[in-house]
């Protein structure tokens, strides 16, 4: 067994182009390397002898600030000079190259492992890469086999996509993924093989000194792309068996058929040495990208997409040898939207929606036209009144596995920390909100607006000091929908000099408006007035309106229900809000620099988010007990979806409170007929327009029975 040093790291991340810098200077004196993590910092031989501590910390402390687009320091040089005069001391060994020295080969190292220098090494420098190959990979190499045959399937649709994506400049999303997918890479990543890697969007992205080797099934696809490239095919991957440490699919699967998908992924497993990256859109809606062609009647998805995934859905892809170690939740952040939920309620009910049009169809070229709109409506009306709805919604998720026998080197990411609950249903000076500009029914957290008037933070309250020039200002106060029933607001503040204070209050639709007066001077008073039985669980907009010089406000709440918090969190310099959940870590990439709040816990918000099945059960729940719709609306959706007034006697309801009582009958009977309603759909209506209907659902009451 030959010599080896062993360099054992903290918490520090070492980067690709120091661990060859390492490897180069182990190499003088005919060691191998070997770096790993654990609680202290040390460097020693495999004989025991060890580095002095000031050293090893010294020398660390310099690759840790390492760049790889920056020329080497000389304290950088003067500390690896250092260790591999040290370690000729340990072998008795003189210079094993005597051509160059050590601040040569150092040289020679950085350029060969960062990609934009990288080329044909110098002829003196043979022998040392010729040693080098037998212990260690080449720095910036493939070792590609040859062109796979390409499944022509998907190059048309690949074609299609790049197209759609340049048009559309989303540069936050790409910005984004690539952040996640930058603090996702292990430690002991050094080269990622990225499969449907497109003109580069991701690999351009990635630190120069990462190896990288892009692939897509069509040259021009690659052109543009700065990384080294093969053309090929994700079921006939040109690469040999473990041949690169991460294989990165990014917004790629999405697009494949099932057959492909599967044979994809069983090269994927082959050709990684130890971590598979997957990146796909979560929770898409399919009914915002579905078209319908009204000539020749083709439904297909305009960005060709075959799967939607949620986090289950794309954990199960990966053979048993592997596991889940870290899921991103990342590309653009949305609030309050359902996504793969109406597509759910959508196909629950039995609803045909495609909201695409003027997009030629593939087969027969007529642009395609809008389908089911009227059914678009009820499913807003149904989740507008998904108020527990999880924030915020993420574009994209990206899950790092790792084979299930091996162990995972992750850096810790000091991600955003908890800070206060804040109360959604209360406005005070300690939340440290700020005047805002425009108002979004979406808004989570109780806002302040201002008309005419400049606002400063006192000690104690926000003051709101009128313009000169205006004869009266005022003050928005907003709250977000929420769970509970309020039955009063209240209004805490004062005047500069007694007056009248008169409010408006409206629904954040303009459903409702009201006003009201009362009298306040400069002492602290509170007002409080009774909320119409209209406003319930909706957004509520406030303006206060005043003629004197300045208007204090010290809080406002809504009163007569249960006080409904946010978990806020403070963001750090990663970026991310990190937690840990069933031995996998989760990262969820910050919406804004200042921080995140959520809802729920972050375990809470995670099993909410991907619960589709039982949202889109409560969803219905909630739109039967609180008459989202008229009872007359509902007759109209069971019998478009289920023809079922007969068997649950719908037809004998009278008023809400008699419709809760059947609501216990109505959904158990919804899963067990909308599976046979949509398979016999055609036959049944061949059946009605044959006049044998009746019939027909005797045989189906007595095969349900």
């Amino acid at each position: 067994m030959g010599l080896i040093l062993n360099i054992l790291i903290a918490k520090r991340k070492i980067r690709p182009l120091a661990k060859n810098l390492l490897r180069a200077v182990a190499l003088q004196a005919d060691f191998e390397l070997a770096i790993r993590h654990a609680d202290e910092e040390k460097i020693c031989t495999s004989g025991g002898v060890a580095y002095s501590v000031a050293a090893t910390h010294s020398l660390l402390e310099a690759l840790a600030y390492l760049d790889a687009d920056a020329p080497l320091t000389e304290s950088l040089k003067l500390h690896l000079t250092e260790m591999a005069s040290w370690l000729k001391e340990q072998t008795g060994v003189g210079e094993t190259f005597t051509d160059f020295s050590v601040e040569e080969i150092l040289e020679e190292v950085c350029r060969q492992s960062v990609f934009y220098t990288a080329g044909e090494p110098e002829k003196k420098f043979s022998g040392f890469w010729c040693k080098w190959r037998e212990k260690y990979p080449y720095p910036q190499e493939f070792h590609v086999t040859g062109k796979s045959v390409v499944n022509e399937i998907n190059r048309q649709e690949a074609g299609d996509y790049l197209k759609a994506h340049q048009e559309s400049g989303n540069e936050a999303y790409i910005e984004n993924a690539a952040k996640s997918l930058m603090a996702a890479i292990p430690d002991d990543v050094e080269s990622i093989f990225d499969i449907g890697s497109g003109p580069g969007y991701i690999d351009r992205l990635i630190p120069s000194d990462y190896a990288v080797l892009a692939m897509d099934i069509d040259e021009a696809i690659l052109a543009g792309n700065p990384r080294p490239s093969c053309v090929g095919d994700i079921m006939d991957v040109p690469l040999p068996d473990r041949s690169v440490d991460l294989v990165l699919a990014s917004d790629v699967i999405e697009h494949l058929p099932k057959e492909v998908l599967q044979a994809g992924m069983k090269e994927m497993e082959r050709v990684s040495r130890k971590y598979i990256y997957l990146q796909v859109p979560f929770m898409e809606d399919p009914l915002l990208a579905y078209a319908y062609c009204p000539q020749c009647g083709h439904v297909w998805h305009v960005n060709h997409h075959k799967h939607f995934f949620d986090q289950d859905r794309l954990c199960s892809l990966v053979s048993d040898e592997w596991k889940p170690v870290l899921v991103n939740y990342t590309g653009d952040v949305f609030f309050h939207r359902n996504g793969l939920i109406e597509a759910k309620l959508a196909e629950t009910l039995g609803w045909e929606i495609y909201d695409v049009e003027n997009v030629p169809c593939p087969q027969c070229g007529v642009l395609s036209v809008r389908q089911g709109m009227e059914h678009r409506k009820k499913l807003d009306w149904m989740t507008d009144f998904d108020v527990e709805c999880p924030f915020p919604v993420y574009t994209e998720i990206g899950v790092l596995f790792c084979r299930a026998d091996e162990e995972t080197e992750l850096t810790e990411i000091d991600g955003a920390s908890f800070f206060e609950h804040r109360k959604r249903n209360a406005l005070s000076f300690h939340d440290g909100v700020d005047v805002k500009s425009s108002y979004s029914r979406q808004d989570l957290l109780p806002g302040l607006y201002a008309g005419d008037c400049l606002m400063e933070k006192d000690t104690d309250a926000y003051c709101f000091h009128k313009n000169s020039k205006a004869s009266q200002a005022w003050v928005g106060v907003t709250f977000p929908a929420l769970p509970e029933c309020y039955s009063e607001v209240e209004f805490e503040g004062a005047l500069a000099q007694t007056g009248t204070v008169r409010m408006s209050m409206s629904m954040a639709d303009g459903e409702k408006q009201s006003f009201t007066r009362w009298q306040w001077n400069e002492k602290q008073k509170r007002y409080r007035l009774a909320l119409p039985q209209e406003a319930e669980k909706k957004p509520l907009f406030f303006k206060l309106y005043f003629e004197e010089s300045e208007l204090k406000l010290f809080a406002c709440r809504l009163l007569g229900g249960k006080d409904v918090c946010y978990e806020c969190y403070k963001a750090e310099d990663s970026g991310f809000l990190c937690f840990e959940d069933q031995n996998i870590k989760y990262r969820l990439i910050l919406p804004n620099p200042e921080g995140m709040s959520l809802s729920h816990c972050p375990q809470a918000w995670l099993e909410l988010t991907n619960g589709v099945s039982a949202r889109t059960q409560d969803i219905l729940k909630k739109a039967c007990i609180r008459a989202v719709m008229p009872l007359s609306g509902m007759q109209e959706l069971l019998k478009e979806s289920a023809r079922t007034e007969e068997r649950i006697g719908l037809y004998k309801i009278n008023g809400l409170a008699n419709f809760r009582l059947f609501f216990g009958k109505m959904i158990p009977f919804f899963r067990r007929t909308e599976n046979w309603v949509r398979r016999h759909k055609k036959i049944y209506n061949l059946l009605i327009s044959l006049g044998v209907k009746n019939f027909y659902m005797r045989c189906k009451r007595r095969m349900m029975k």
